[in-house]
């Protein structure tokens, strides 16, 4: 995470959605509001949500909050809350209101100061693209953002991508609650913590780089953007549909997250630089990298796939290429074991007790960089007392390697 000064000044204020007519999924128009929010606006949700004082605190939440609305995900925009419709149906002209934290109003003067017929005004739409449930992992997030993204550009819309200490949903939606990636200390919006914005536009801003005036502020429920009809190639990855490999659905949703971040330009150069190191330093030992994705504890909504399912193609691997590495990555420490129990843990050769691991990337509640001293390579980022576990492992190698 990018180190700041100091800790963001940001300021919490409601904002009303209004449901921009005739939009299909339904979109709402983003305008400053003067609503008093309590927490008896709120629910219980997937993550505690943290209010600021002027509504209270999960405490007072869990005495006074209200029932979740019963759909889950609510689409708030469309009638019922979305209970008995469906995602894409036309937006009918529906508000609700929503609390967000930032250190600049996201929408502008103009743009708020515009009334309903905002269309007949100079000046441009940006979408904002935003995260909408407070359930979802950092790529979850990601690939959502890429959804609108491509939405946008469908559209004629100007993307900007805004993921704030709250999430964009209803108070009483299922999915509200804080951004599990936010800290103060980094920024206001967790998206510039790693990524760059998609357009000439920053979030806040009354106009573009290019000089465009800014006439309206817009969201799209991220969720309504990968339901079965239209995410076949529009649109990237998604949580319903693919419980079995389909070859043809996968490369459609590939090809269109390529279109958006294929030529690097969204990431930081920082994060690009440091992947880099990365990469070249397991390459000066081999040039056959397989990268084994095993996911585990957080994966709810299908089956998990156990390491052993891995073990036929990364022996296959092992056996064409004698001195491949197999570069894990998993949440789940027991997965991790059983690999390491197979294939062994790879050390750099010629490394020294107290040399830096390059290359050996930790999960401990975040990605760092360990040397042999358990101390945190990646911006003096403290771990605590909790172990950590190389995760570069090379076969013919059963050396393990803990602290």
């Amino acid at each position: 995470m990018p180190t700041v000064a100091e800790a963001t000044n940001s300021t919490c204020a409601t904002y009303t959605v209004n449901c921009v007519r005739g939009t299909r999924p339904a979109r709402g128009r983003l305008l400053p509001s003067d609503a008093v929010l309590r927490p008896s606006d709120f629910c219980p949700s997937l993550m505690p949500p943290w209010l600021p004082p002027s509504v209270g605190d999960y405490i007072a939440l869990r005495g006074k909050g209200s029932k979740c609305y019963k759909e889950c995900p609510a689409y708030s925009l469309l009638p019922q809350k979305g209970y008995g419709v469906t995602a894409l149906s036309e937006c009918n002209g529906s508000a609700y209101t929503v609390l967000q934290c930032s250190v600049r109003p996201l929408v502008p003067h103009y743009a708020a100061s515009l009334s309903v017929d905002f269309a007949s005004a100079a000046g441009v739409d940006v979408l904002l693209a935003t995260s909408d449930n407070a359930g979802h992992g950092l790529f979850a997030m990601v690939e959502r953002v890429i959804n609108q993204i491509l939405y946008a550009r469908a559209h004629g819309l100007t993307p900007a991508v805004w993921a704030g200490e709250h999430v964009m949903a209803e108070g009483r939606a299922c999915q509200q609650g804080r951004n599990a990636y936010f800290e103060s200390s980094a920024g206001d919006n967790v998206w510039e913590y790693w990524f760059e914005q998609p357009a000439d536009y920053t979030p806040g801003d009354a106009a573009t780089r290019s000089g465009r005036r800014v006439r309206s502020v817009q969201i799209v429920p991220a969720q309504a953007l990968y339901q079965h009809s239209t995410s076949t190639r529009a649109f990237t990855q998604t949580y319903t549909g693919l419980d079995l490999y389909d070859g043809r659905v996968l490369l459609g949703r590939r090809t269109a997250a390529h279109a958006v971040v294929g030529n690097g330009t969204l990431v930081r150069s920082f994060v690009r630089e440091r992947a880099a190191r990365l990469v070249r330093h397991w390459r000066t030992f081999s040039d056959a990298l397989l990268g084994v994705h095993v996911r585990g504890t957080d994966k709810v909504v299908a089956r998990k796939v156990p390491p052993e399912a891995y073990f036929p193609w990364c022996d296959a691997w092992l056996r064409a290429h004698p001195r491949a590495l197999l570069v894990v990555a998993t949440d789940e420490r027991a997965y991790y074991e059983r690999l390491v129990e197979r294939y062994g843990l790879w050390k750099p050769p010629g490394r020294s007790e107290k040399a830096e691991f390059g290359g050996c990337v930790v999960w401990e509640g975040r990605n760092v960089e360990f040397n042999a001293h358990k101390e945190a390579a990646l911006n003096g980022c403290n771990v605590g007392a909790g172990r950590g576990v190389c995760l570069c492992v090379r076969a013919g190698r059963r050396e393990r390697r803990r602290w």
